[in-house]
Order: C-alpha cells, then structure tokens, then sequence
C-alpha cells in the first residue's frame, strides 16, 4: 500500500488533477487528507418537492423528468436546465456554464439535489445546487447530510475534493496514531482514522467537534513534544554566569523615583535566580502596557554590565526603541558604563552624567565590538551582519511575538556560549495557555500595575468625530504628552 507521505502525481486517482491541488499546497496525500473543511452546509433537511419553502437549506429526491440545454440571450453563458420530480410535485434546476452535466444527467436517473430554493420568474427553482445521482442505495457523498465546503481553486470545487478525499480515505485506512492510546481514551477522542473520517464526511455535529477536538489537542500535543526536544537541548547549552550583587541592586532600587511593586520584584527575582547560572535563560516577562516591565528588563541589563558583559534590547520599531533609550537615560542617569541607541535612522552613545553623542553607525559598531558599550538599544538594527557584540550576555527581546525565530538566533551568533534571553510581551495571554504555547519558555507575569499610575481609559470613536479626535490630540501634544 502506497504511504500517506506519497506525491499525490503518483497516485493514479489524483494524477490529472495534480497543477490544480498544488494550486493549495497539496503536494502529497497527507496534504490532501489534512485539507480540512473550512465550514460546512447541512442538508440533512430531506423534503417532498410540495412541502418546499424558499431561501431554506434543503434536499430533495427525485426522478430526472426534463432536460434541456441553451445560450442565454446575450450568448454569455450556456444553461442546463432540468426538471426533478418525485411523487408529490415537481421543480426546476438550472446550472449554468456546466453543458457536460447533460452527459450525466439523463432523464430517469434518480437524484438527490441540494440548495436553496428561490422564487425566479415566479416559479421556485434550484440554481447551481449540488447533486448526486441515487445509484448507490440512499448512500452519499455529496447531497442528504452534513456537506463539507474546502477552500477551493479554478477547476477543483469541493465536490472534486470531496471525490479525491473519499477515495483516498479508502486506500489508506490504516494510518498510524502519534497520540498514544491512554492519552485518546482520557481526553475522549476518536483515533486519527476515525477523526479524520469525522472531519471530512460527518453524520452529525457531534462528530465534527469530536474531531476538531482531536486535532487540536493532537496541535498541542507535537507543541509540548518540540518543546520538550527544545527544553532537551537546551540544557546542553552554556551561557555566561552573572554574578547577583543584591547591595547593588539595593542602590539601583533606590534610586528610581518610584518603588517596585511586588510582581516586579517576584519577576526580578526569577530572572536574577536563571542570569546566576551557566545554562541559558529563556524566560517570557508578560504585563499589561505600564505594569513596569522595561524597568525589570533594565535592571537585569545593569546587573550584567556590571559583570563586564553586554546586553542587546531589541524592539520592534524605531519610536519604541527611541522610547526605550530615553526611559533608560532618564532613571539610570549615572550609569557610565555606555548605553547606545542603534537604528536606521539614528545612532546614539550615552555614558551617564549628561555625556551623550550622536556618533557614526561605524563609530558605533566599533564600540560595541570592543565592549566599550555594555547596552545597545535598537531595532533590527542589531542583528546587521556587521554588528558584532564582544561579550553579548544578554539579549531582551520587545513584544517577541514581533520577531522571527530566525531573527532572534541571530542575535546569539556565538554557537558556544548563548546569551541568556529574555522576550517580553504586553499581549495578555491566559497563564495556562501561555505554558502550552511558549512551553519551551519560564514564564514571569506582572499584575500589578504601580501605585502611581492611573487607570488606562479606552474609547472608541466613530468615523464622523474624526476632527474632534485629531482635535484631542492636538491638546495632548500641546500640554506636553504623547500621541502615536
């Protein structure tokens, strides 16, 4: 029996068809068996023809009584058009631009049709519904049930799909279940061949939730598993160790206008516990917008300066990294051990006590590859082929969410010694689904937002206050504030 693996141009049933599935990034079988309904239209509803109503999702069964095939008026399009009649009364069909349904619907034929009926030149009629030809006793695919509607491309509809996806379904029954049994039976799911028999040709809504669960768990499942292969790995890893001088810390603490609140100093706590060992940190610092996430993530910047090594924070954009970059200035103002700014407009060097300068992005990547600047702030500035950290400890990723895995390998370009990373994100994210999706990560939340703040205000304004909102901020900027 040919693997599920298997190109789909190698299967005979498939062949003729295979420019167009690729057309949907369906290159093997397992694509096309994994090429899941995006909704489905339920025609369970089987009626007599008198008893029909328009605009109601329906199926009906009948005999083919009439056909007929013509050009509409102005030539554009063919029609078919056929009469279905079963004991009770009978209906028009039209299809349009389909003349070769008049080799396969001839009259006598039995046949389910199913549509929505509407009124048209006063008659109730079915336009372009799906249909299936009665040959199989009462059994089908198409027509009289729950029908699966996929994304589809030119030549290919769902019912050529739904074609592809039954046949292959009967010629690769066993598949192999990566979800161990113990697990299926206490989650109460189906096997992988049933789901996916559920999923695709459903007897009811139960099976597709059963199925839908399924493979969200399955999802979740493989996550937790690369995860757990990352977490492996990453044990393996070295970094460099941070020594925690919790006097210094003290001072730093003291000297911020304001005191940290208690999930801040739970937070700074968990971090400064991974900077003080020799395998990486990979910890995700999550808080609502003004919790005080950026003073944790300097603090830990600062700790590792004054271990001789250097931290990378990185930020999405330019007026976050500008904002950054200023925030640090303005509450570490005596921190001359250099703090530069670095994106593709700018480049800055600060090193306390009011010293600060605009240098060249040269000038700049010559004092960090010579450790002269212990933080550099930027954007993807920082991760330039000609950026060069000497002693890279740390790197602290902004809004990580924002970044690519690759983008963010490529700040630890030292394949011996990795930098601990820390990644922060203001998107709220539920604690037990944060662990299922950023399992390969520790998590650190703040809840509390500072005593000091106040309360964030949310409003929504309508197209038509346009110029009393511009108007608004225009206020804001003049009295000192910010606008983005």
């Amino acid at each position: 029996m040919t693997s599920i693996h298997s190109p789909v141009s190698e299967i005979p049933f498939a062949k003729k068809f295979n420019k167009k599935l690729k057309r949907l990034d369906i290159e093997t079988v397992k694509d096309l068996l994994w090429h899941f309904p995006h909704r489905y239209e339920d025609f369970s509803n089987i009626k007599q023809i008198k008893n029909l109503e328009p605009n109601e999702h329906v199926t009906i069964k009948g005999t083919i009584t009439d056909t007929n095939i013509r050009r509409s008026w102005k030539k554009k399009f063919i029609i078919f058009e056929a009469t279905i009649s079963d004991k009770s009364e009978s209906v028009k069909v039209v299809w349009f631009n389909q003349p070769y349904l008049k080799k396969t619907l001839k009259e006598g034929k039995k046949i389910f049709i199913s549509g929505k009926p509407k009124i048209y030149k006063k008659q109730l009629t079915f336009s372009n519904p799906i249909y299936e030809l009665a040959d199989k006793e009462e059994e089908t695919t198409h027509t009289a049930g729950i029908i699966p509607i996929y994304h589809e491309t030119k030549g290919l509809t769902s019912r050529g799909l739904r074609y592809l996806i039954e046949k292959a379904l009967k010629e690769f029954e066993e598949i192999p279940d990566i979800i161990p049994k113990e697990i299926r039976k206490k989650s109460n799911i189906p096997d992988i061949n049933q789901a996916l028999h559920q999923i695709h040709f459903p007897q009811n809504q139960k099976e597709i939730d059963q199925a839908r669960k399924r493979f969200s768990l399955e999802d979740a499942y493989l996550l937790q598993l690369s995860n757990f292969i990352q977490r492996s790995k990453r044990s393996k890893d070295k970094a460099n160790k941070i020594k925690i001088d919790q006097e210094k810390i003290k001072l730093y603490k003291q000297s911020l206008p304001y005191q940290l609140t208690n999930d801040q100093e739970e937070a700074l706590k968990e971090i400064t516990n991974d900077l003080n060992k020799k395998q990486p940190m990979k910890r995700l610092l999550q808080g609502d917008v003004g919790s005080g996430k950026t003073i944790v993530a300097f603090f830990s910047a600062i700790i590792t300066a004054d271990n001789n090594f250097q931290t990378a924070i990185m930020a999405p954009t330019e007026i976050l990294a500008q904002q950054h970059y200023q925030t640090f200035k303005e509450f570490f103002s005596n921190f001359d051990k250099g703090v530069a700014l670095l994106t593709n407009k700018e480049s800055k060097m600060f090193f306390g006590e009011g010293l600060e300068n605009e240098t060249s992005k040269k000038d700049l990547r010559g004092k960090i590859k010579e450790n002269s600047v212990k933080i550099a702030i930027g954007t993807h500035s920082l991760i330039q082929k000609k950026i060069y950290f000497k002693k890279l400890a740390l790197a602290i990723i902004d809004e990580q969410h924002r970044f690519g895995v690759k983008q963010r390998a490529k700040l630890t370009k030292n394949k011996e010694i990795k930098p601990h990373l820390l990644s922060m994100t203001a998107t709220p994210i539920p604690r037990t689904l944060a662990i299922t999706i950023f399992g390969n990560l520790d998590i650190s939340s703040i809840k509390e937002l500072p005593g000091n703040r106040k309360p964030v205000t949310t409003k929504i304004v309508s197209p038509k206050k346009r110029k009393k909102a511009y108007q608004f901020i225009k206020q804001e900027i003049k009295e000192g504030r910010q606008a983005f």
